[in-house]
């Protein structure tokens, strides 16, 4: 005879089957684990009470499978979830022997050699949101990381010969075919504006003919800043190609549309003026704060837990 036993926990549901020789465990809509009864180790109740707003059971099954590794199920419920208690009670009167809820919670962590949660779930949760900041910070620690420093003729660039080293004084001719990009952000009925200028830059022997490989990108300038730059033949600053660094599709369509004399391939590489011969160093700091704020927050949380 079948027994079924379904609980909830947060929006998961969870399901156990039990007959006389197998266990069915539903976790979910996708997640399923069936073994034999008589492979059942030992099962442990586990409740989290530390979090006053994630408090939860667990409860964990240790198997052998049919190929005779040893492994696990973790099914979570709400505390108080009927369900999960006539589970437990079921496996209790069936099978006390294989029970660990006698013992301390250290040791019956250590007999299933499962990790306890309370010990890890904060390193863990940190670890996890660290990962996730860090993704988005890969450009950054790549140029902050970068220390070379080169100078370069554009045409090196367009020949698809990259120097060891993003940083560059970049020599070449600025053309007068310009974008400009403005972003207005509205937050809590203020807004800002700022303003970016993308030039593209050729060799000296250039001509309409030819592709536009390099596009100089600046942050606003005067039109006194713009005219200099005009002028100029000397640019300090990085390549910007790391992962998703680099022209966006509408900026390179905007040149081809609004200057039919132009070309601008969808390769071709940004390279923005800092005037610095060491990048992102702002930025690099930024993902320092921000995670070293993240760890203060889980050690709080942490100590508290252990109150």
């Amino acid at each position: 005879m079948n027994k079924e036993f379904a609980f909830s926990y947060m929006t998961g549901k969870s399901s156990v089957t039990l007959d006389s020789y197998n266990v069915l465990c539903k976790m979910g809509v996708l997640r399923k684990k069936q073994f034999a009864f008589n492979n059942i180790l030992n099962f442990y109740v586990f409740t989290n009470v530390n979090q006053k707003h994630n408090q939860y059971q667990s409860l964990y099954i240790t198997f052998t499978e049919e190929n005779g590794k040893t492994s696990k199920v973790q099914l979570l419920s709400q505390i108080g979830e009927q369900g999960f208690n006539d589970l437990v009670a079921e496996l209790t009167a069936r099978i006390p022997n294989k029970s660990l809820n006698h013992l301390p919670e250290k040791e019956a962590f250590a007999a299933m050699k499962v990790v306890n949660p309370n010990k890890w779930a904060a390193a863990i949760a940190f670890l996890v949101i660290f990962s996730v900041i860090t993704v988005f910070f890969v450009p950054t620690l790549i140029h902050y990381f970068d220390y070379g420093f080169q100078e370069v003729e554009v045409q090196q660039l367009n020949g698809g010969d990259l120097p060891s080293t993003r940083n560059l004084l970049l020599n070449g001719q600025p053309l007068y075919e310009s974008l400009e990009e403005t972003t207005t952000t509205t937050r809590r009925g203020s807004s800002t504006t700022t303003k970016k200028i993308y030039i593209p830059i050729v060799a000296p022997e250039w001509d309409y003919d030819s592709d536009i490989k390099v596009i100089l990108k600046f942050d606003e300038l005067s039109d006194e800043e713009y005219e200099s730059v005009m002028s100029a033949s000397e640019f300090v600053g990085t390549v910007r190609n790391v992962w998703f660094e680099g022209l966006e599709q509408d900026q390179i369509d905007f040149f081809n549309n609004e200057y039919p004399d132009l070309n601008v391939p969808n390769d071709a590489l940004l390279f923005e003026v800092t005037n610095e011969t060491h990048n992102d160093s702002l930025m690099f700091f930024v993902w320092i704060g921000i995670n070293g704020l993240m760890l203060v927050i889980f050690l709080i949380a942490y100590f508290k837990s252990k109150k």
